[in-house]
């Protein structure tokens, strides 16, 4: 994670940490829409994206709305996918790489 953040801090307008907080908003954003619940991880995952934002230099005030909405839109997308893969890690309890690629 460390070596993330230093590599964001030299990259244009940050791409690498947007693609980190996105990344980390995406479960809890999962959760809401297709479980219509949050898990408690989700107010550290606030946290630590909060910090990862100032880090980077970023009004987190002004880019969390956009990042959150941003990973909604990736989990609506790929809603059907992240329902296979979650019903096929409740049955099995966990997947291969390749698993979760033939699932996709």
């Amino acid at each position: 994670f460390a070596r993330w953040r230093r590599s964001a801090r030299g990259c244009a307008r940050g791409w690498l940490t947007t693609a980190l907080v996105v990344q980390s908003m995406a479960g809890g954003e999962a959760e809401k829409l297709l479980l219509d619940r949050a898990d408690a991880r989700d107010r550290q995952d606030r946290q630590r994206q909060a910090e990862w934002a100032l880090d980077a230099g970023w009004s987190w005030p002004a880019w969390e709305p956009r990042l959150r909405e941003a990973a909604r839109t990736l989990v609506l997308r790929h809603r059907a996918a992240i329902a296979r893969v979650a019903v096929a890690l409740i049955k099995h309890g966990a997947l291969s790489g390749e698993e979760i690629d033939a699932l996709i």
